[in-house]
């Protein structure tokens, strides 16, 4: 009973977790607003997760799972809006929408030959492993950014309300996998959990520069005045 109880309260703190992780992409598109550019930072988070979002709806609906259905739904939608802003904000727009086409070219070839399949395992075994390794791309797509990371020695470019929710759910869903004894679910999101975590300590070896900026910066405050010291 008490590990039944345990299970649930995981399982509602993961999907209030997944939720929050799909609106942290506004702090990434808000950053894109106030620069007024997203050429700093790839855009192939968003498309991986819209992709990913897509396809474990799909799943979903075949397991006639309607929590997973809606959250799916949800970030799908949040996703491809991300998506949209980074074009809005990016100059390199024609390599942008080749991405997109072949994304969504993707996710027609894979409904097609899912509902080509005669048996319900079949399509669900199917469709599980391309879910499985779609979202592996997601946690790991921010690492297209690496070699740019350790070149300019800054994590400037990774966004890292992402990484940070990431690294959170899929640590949550890791134990709830473990919990109900699915390994599927267990292994899946302990990848994406090292993946992950691996990305925020690239924040660790090379601070982004509002990083460096907050820990430089002090104030000091005297009545009737305030002296700020950058070191």
């Amino acid at each position: 009973m008490v590990q039944e109880d345990f299970k649930d309260i995981l399982g509602t703190s993961a999907s209030v977790c997944q939720i929050i992780q799909f609106f942290s992409g506004i702090l990434v598109c808000r950053k894109f607003m106030k620069k007024g550019s997203s050429d700093d930072v790839s855009g192939i988070p968003f498309i991986c997760g819209f992709l990913s979002c897509g396809l474990w709806s799909g799943y979903a609906k075949l397991l006639g799972d309607l929590i997973l259905i809606y959250i799916n739904v949800l970030g799908s939608f949040l996703m491809f809006s991300y998506v949209c802003v980074f074009y809005v904000f990016s100059s390199k727009r024609s390599k942008l929408i080749k991405q997109i086409l072949i994304i969504i070219a993707f996710l027609v070839i894979i409904q097609t030959h899912i509902k080509s399949l005669e048996e319900f395992e079949s399509k669900r075994k199917h469709l599980g492993i391309v879910c499985s390794v779609v979202t592996i791309s997601f946690f790991a797509s921010p690492l297209t950014d690496l070699a740019r990371v350790i070149r300019v020695k800054s994590a400037e470019s990774l966004p890292f309300p992402l990484i940070l929710m990431s690294t959170i759910v899929s640590f949550q869903w890791t134990l709830y996998g473990y919990v109900i004894k699915d390994g599927f679910v267990m292994y899946l999101n302990l990848a994406g959990f090292c993946l992950s975590f691996f990305q925020l300590l690239l924040f660790c070896l090379y601070p982004a520069r509002w990083m460096v900026n907050n820990s430089n910066n002090i104030t000091v405050v005297i009545p009737e005045h305030r002296i700020k010291i950058t070191s």
